[in-house]
């Protein structure tokens, strides 16, 4: 239901990529998912299965620390909006649903023209949304803030959320003092 929902919900030129380890829990969730597969054999050209080297999957033993990793920001699929040439990733979860029938759409939300914006959230007064059911990034930015924190000797620890890494990184590099600013929403935008 998850992945159709987010089918239904996104441009249809852009795909839906899933990332799993081929082993374990990942693995039998595909194995044991019939209504999944009818979905990747109707839609092959927009459902992609990306299985996840040994070698990330051992070094970064839990999975908020997956997506902190630069390969995978390297390995994502991108949909392009044609209007500004961003690399725009939609991450999403099975915790949360895109509502057909609300007046705003993706479209919508790419005219912004941000590097991040999450669902509405009070955190930071709302700065950013919250990033852990559904964010809109740019590819460029997520990789640029792992560099920036690797350049410090910082990086991800793996103790916060992915999203408050990103969203927390973005926000020093802008205060930062450095020529490039990234473009975060601000509360309004995230309702």
């Amino acid at each position: 239901m998850m992945i159709q929902n987010i089918l239904f919900s996104i441009p249809v030129d852009w795909g839906i990529q899933i990332f799993y380890t081929g082993k374990g829990q990942s693995q039998f969730g595909l194995d044991i998912s019939p209504g999944l597969t009818r979905l990747i054999d109707t839609y092959p050209n927009r459902i992609i299965l990306t299985k996840i080297p040994p070698d990330i999957t051992k070094s970064n033993q839990k999975p908020k620390q997956l997506w902190t990793t630069e390969w995978m920001w390297e390995n994502m699929l991108l949909s392009t909006n044609s209007t500004d040439n961003n690399q725009n990733v939609l991450l999403f979860t099975g915790n949360g649903a895109i509502c057909s029938n609300s007046h705003t759409t993706i479209n919508d939300i790419l005219d912004l023209r941000l590097d991040y914006i999450g669902i509405p959230s009070n955190r930071n007064k709302g700065f950013g949304g919250d990033g852990s059911t559904h964010s809109l990034r740019n590819r460029d930015a997520m990789l640029d803030a792992i560099r920036y924190q690797k350049r410090a000797g910082k990086g991800h620890d793996g103790q916060e959320r992915d999203d408050i890494f990103f969203l927390r990184t973005l926000m020093e590099m802008n205060k930062s003092g450095q020529d490039k600013k990234y473009r975060i929403a601000i509360k309004e935008q995230t309702n």
